[in-house]
């Protein structure tokens, strides 16, 4: 019998009809062996093919600049910057620009406020006492505003004085007849209705009165008394009065009432029985042209607290939810800028928050900018959880957004956010040892007042503001961030909060040589360096009043 070898079986079975298939097919044995050689073959082939590849590739990177990488027809395709790999050792550093630790101060001239933790170019203004001297006559300020015109000022013992643009001041005494105990005060003005409306709140009861001014002088139109309600809630205090109406909110409850009579103060019920709900934490309130806005901070879902934002013209509707959340409690204050029909709002816990608002047509609250970063705790002065100690006061004026602390503050505070977003706090040195600050707008373009109390004398100051140094550009180095001997080979700009013309570098020599670097990139250094330092140019814009900023720099380095 003639034997058949495996490669004759094959054959005759390929050439044979369905019949020989079928006998190839019945012996599983051969059908194994084939596929398990086609697999070997054709891994091979790849093996070859990916062999020859590589090899190509590295003979055309021996041609290609560093940073640029091939396309598929073999031309340079843009800077792509090389990047470490796996066997370096990646370390990150953030300057938050809290302190001065990381500074090299031989080197750096940009403004560093410590305050905001933010560095920008230096603010330029001039503080000036002016010659409003406010009699000691023996009670304290205990409110005070600005209609944009004049400014006013009450005292605990009712009595009324005031100044202009040209600083001059009127006074009128005991025009208020003040309530038992008193100690409290509110003001507003209704530029609807031109009045000025008072509320000195006493030990049990609180006295409005409707004031009219004309070149300065001040008469009483009305006055009504009202029961205090019981202290201890989670009312954010205030008086606020647009069209010929106020809202009072004061204690745990809500009042509205015509700036003319007061016997016809109501209680806004549905307003005030969030008072009622264990699970409310504060409610404030803020005038807009459309209405009043009210606040109303609760537990969240997913944080501790959360702040629903609602309008209220007659009628309450909800203009939008959870606009903050935070893990501490705090209140909501806002701050209303008609020229440019925009928003300031700030969620005034252990740790801030900060928003600017875009106001649609519809009253539809959208944030435009997160400015968060700005209100740290030593911005709001708390020190624990639960232990603020400052809610601001907020107007706009001039693109840019003024804050100053509540009267009641042990902590006075004044803020300045600049149209492009950075914050300074101006006024540190003056105010320290007050026991009160009053911040106001002025009667021109960037001017503000700041009524300080110290040691129960009043003193009435004009702040002008200049905007910030002009100089070409300004500099922040930093000072040696690694540490040991092993050299820094590649790093990169991971993460910027700011804004302006700003350049930035990195080097590893000491700064004896800089590199360029984008965000995201990575650089790396042409020789070996043990010495990492990065480097910011803040370049001056063309106007006065802005200026570039950063408050958060995060860069990588790999050794």
């Amino acid at each position: 019998m003639r034997h058949v070898d495996f490669k004759e079986r094959i054959e005759s079975g390929l050439k044979g009809d369905k019949s020989g298939w079928r006998r190839f097919l019945t012996r599983p044995f051969l059908l194994t062996a084939v596929i398990i050689l086609a697999v070997i073959v054709v891994a091979q082939i790849a093996i070859i093919i990916a062999l020859i590849s590589i090899q190509a590739n590295l003979k055309a990177s021996q041609n290609i600049p560093a940073g640029q990488v091939q396309n598929n027809t073999g031309e340079p395709s843009g800077p792509v910057p090389a990047g470490p790999d796996s066997n370096n050792l990646q370390f990150s550093f953030t300057d938050l620009f809290s302190g001065s630790g990381w500074k090299n101060e031989s080197k750096s001239d940009v403004y560093q406020d410590f305050f905001t933790s933010s560095i920008s170019a230096p603010p330029v203004y001039d503080w000036r006492k002016t010659p409003v001297a406010i009699p000691n006559d023996g009670s304290q300020i205990i409110a005070a505003k600005s209609s944009g015109k004049r400014a006013v000022l009450l005292t605990a013992a009712g009595n009324i004085y005031s100044f202009d643009s040209k600083e001059r001041l009127y006074a009128r005494l005991g025009l208020i007849s003040v309530p038992s105990g008193a100690n409290r005060g509110f003001l507003d003005f209704d530029p609807g209705t031109g009045k000025w409306i008072a509320a000195v709140v006493g030990s049990d009861t609180v006295r409005f009165a409707v004031l009219e001014e004309k070149g300065g002088e001040f008469k009483k139109l009305a006055d009504f008394t009202r029961g205090v309600a019981e202290s201890g809630a989670v009312a954010d205090p205030g008086l606020s009065c647009r069209g010929g109406t106020c809202l009072w909110l004061y204690g745990s409850e809500f009042l509205t009432f015509p700036e003319n009579s007061g016997a016809s103060i109501k209680k806004i019920e549905i307003l005030s029985g969030w008072f009622d709900d264990k699970d409310v934490s504060s409610v404030s309130m803020s005038k807009i042209p459309e209405g009043w806005l009210i606040s109303k901070v609760r537990p969240g879902e997913e944080s501790k607290y959360a702040a629903d934002i609602y309008l209220w013209n007659g009628q309450l509707s909800l203009a939008a939810k959870e606009v903050f959340s935070s893990d501490y409690p705090g209140r909501v204050r806002f701050g209303y800028d008609s020229a440019g029909k925009k928003l300031f709002g700030i969620y005034a816990g252990y740790i801030g928050q900060a928003f600017e608002f875009s106001v649609s047509d519809n009253f539809t609250l959208v944030k435009v900018r997160d400015l968060s970063r700005s209100f740290n705790a030593r911005v709001l002065g708390g020190i624990a959880a639960g232990s603020v100690e400052v809610y601001p006061e907020i107007f706009g004026e001039d693109g840019s957004w003024w804050m100053g602390a509540s009267p009641d503050s042990r902590t006075p505070r004044s803020i300045k956010i600049s149209p492009t977003g950075g914050a300074i706090s101006l006024t540190q040195d003056l105010i320290a040892g007050s026991g009160q600050m009053f911040l106001l707008p002025g009667f021109e373009a960037h001017v503000v007042y700041a009524v300080l109390v110290k040691g129960g004398v009043s003193g009435i100051y004009r702040f002008y503001d200049r905007g910030y140094g002009q100089k070409e550009k300004y500099t922040w180095e930093s000072s040696r961030i690694n540490s040991g001997v092993l050299p820094v080979k590649f790093a990169r700009i991971n993460s910027i909060s700011g804004y302006g013309n700003i350049k930035y570098y990195l080097s590893n020599d000491g700064g004896a040589s800089w590199q360029g670097a984008k965000a995201g990139d990575f650089v790396r250094f042409p020789s070996d360096g043990n010495d990492f330092r990065w480097k910011a140019e803040l370049f001056s814009a063309s106007d006065p009043y802005f200026s570039p900023w950063l408050n958060l720099v995060s860069v990588d380095y790999f050794q």
